[in-house]
């Protein structure tokens, strides 16, 4: 799994363990068209959320907000995925696609956007933390995910997946404060 944070980094085990305890919990109540959910967690601690969707949404949308806490455990972070409820987390390993977003010590106020996919990472775009990052996550029939994000500098990444199947949108985040908005699906 590629990391953002250096050498020594605790992300590929700090999101293991979110999605496997994320995973492992269950799905809770379906996606309301305009939902929110904020998630606010002190450093080193986590929290997740996951929501049911119909097997005909192909698209995600809405804005997160970044607030992090820099300590000595983790680094902020957080994510809004697609997954299947038909895959849990076994030994780390996650099928969760979509937004992942990290605050690094080395940016103070920047939010680096990745495209996750298929357990790998792949930035697409650096944005002001404290501000609305509007995102569009998208399936295609093919199985091919793309993931457009705002802020100051916008972008798009798409990749292949091995598992598209999704009957559920995944959200969790660590040390810090921050809001899913708008959710919407297409």
């Amino acid at each position: 799994m590629r990391t953002f944070s250096g050498p020594g980094t605790r992300l590929p085990v700090q999101f293991a363990i979110i999605a496997s305890l994320a995973l492992a919990a269950g799905c809770s109540k379906a996606l309301a068209q305009g939902q929110s959910w904020q998630c606010a967690t002190p450093n080193g601690t986590y929290n997740h959320k996951a929501l049911t969707i119909p097997p005909n949404v192909h698209a995600l949308t809405g804005e997160v907000r970044f607030k992090g806490e820099f300590g000595a455990q983790w680094n902020p972070i957080a994510h809004i995925a697609f997954t299947s409820s038909k895959f849990p987390a076994s030994g780390g390993e996650c099928y969760c696609n979509g937004l992942l977003g990290e605050m690094r010590p080395d940016s103070p106020g920047i939010v680096v956007l990745s495209l996750m996919a298929n357990g790998n990472h792949s930035e697409i775009a650096r944005a002001d933390a404290g501000q609305p990052i509007p995102f569009r996550i998208s399936v295609n029939d093919g199985g091919m995910i793309s993931v457009e994000v705002g802020g100051a500098s916008p972008g798009m990444e798409s990749a292949q997946l091995v598992h598209e199947q999704r009957d559920t949108v995944h959200m969790s985040c660590s040390s810090g404060d921050f809001t899913f908005s708008n959710l919407r699906t297409e």
